[in-house]
């Protein structure tokens, strides 16, 4: 991991086997989130993991599982210093992970893990991840309502890869609907034209499945959601929707709340109100 700075804790990497009593269920959900979703922040794992405990514990339960081997860690350099510890799966936490998932459920490699430090998606990934946070906050503060499931980029390619990669697939629950929605992060780097073009693989997935697809455009910005949705809004219809927030609008009023734009309009719609749109038939 070669853009990071240097880490100077001591570690003992320990077998799986003996672990047997140092490992709580909440470390073994660390584990595999982090092999799911490739990289997280401290403040990533704190949210989603340890939500009712302060920052200086669950800073010391990580770099205790850091010690154990379990979990890498690297802070990515940049002009106004280093950033906060990134946190990616280790080797001892792979063979840990494979004895609860099965060996089959878990795929690692060292060089894959290392090379996300250096990796150009890494902002993409995170993004991802940050979308993560804010449905499983949002579920959590939003009375009725449960993230049911979510879906990260590999397994959904392997499901639904024939007709298009979402980036995850996002099953919510709230007073008996259901939503069923895609999200797509955008970072600003694809043409236009190109996020255009993704929803031409929605459609089909939409005619293969019989099932409305429903896509979620998160952006970095007003300007960018606005030209998004001029080039979204003619290829959206009621079998495979567009709708655009930016990564603020999931902050507040959250993926839950008054945060989607129609492609098509102005107004902002509810998750739920999304779902009312798009029914599966």
């Amino acid at each position: 991991m070669s853009r990071q700075a240097k880490d100077q804790v001591e570690r003992t990497p320990m077998r799986p086997s003996s672990l047997a009593g140092r490992i709580m269920p909440r470390d073994l959900q660390v584990l595999g989130g982090l092999h799911d979703h490739k990289v997280m922040t401290t403040e990533h794992l704190h949210r989603l993991y340890f939500p009712e405990v302060g920052e200086r514990s669950v800073r010391l339960r990580l770099r205790k599982l850091h010690g154990y081997g379990l979990l890498d860690r690297f802070r990515p350099l940049s002009l106004r210093g280093s950033n906060p510890y990134h946190w990616v799966l280790g080797s001892a936490g792979a063979r840990l992970l494979a004895r609860e998932r099965g060996a089959e459920g878990v795929s690692y490699r060292f060089e894959r893990v290392a090379g996300v430090a250096d990796s150009p998606r890494l902002g993409h990934m995170l993004g991802l991840v940050d979308c993560l946070v804010a449905f499983t906050t949002a579920a959590r503060s939003t009375p009725g309502a449960e993230l049911v499931q979510w879906l990260n980029e590999a397994e959904c390619a392997r499901r639904w890869g024939r007709h298009t990669r979402p980036d995850a697939y996002v099953r919510w629950q709230q007073d008996g609907t259901e939503a069923h929605v895609f999200v797509e992060y955008d970072t600003g780097s694809e043409p236009l034209a190109a996020v255009r073009d993704k929803m031409t693989g929605y459609a089909d997935l939409a005619r293969a499945t019989r099932f409305p697809s429903v896509v979620l455009f998160v952006v970095h910005s007003r300007i960018r959601e606005a030209n998004l949705a001029g080039v979204l809004a003619p290829r959206s219809s009621s079998r495979a929707g567009a709708y655009l927030a930016t990564y603020a609008d999931l902050a507040g009023p959250g993926p839950a709340g008054a945060a989607w734009r129609p492609a098509h309009s102005q107004d902002r719609l509810t998750l739920m109100q999304l779902a009312g749109r798009h029914p599966i038939d």
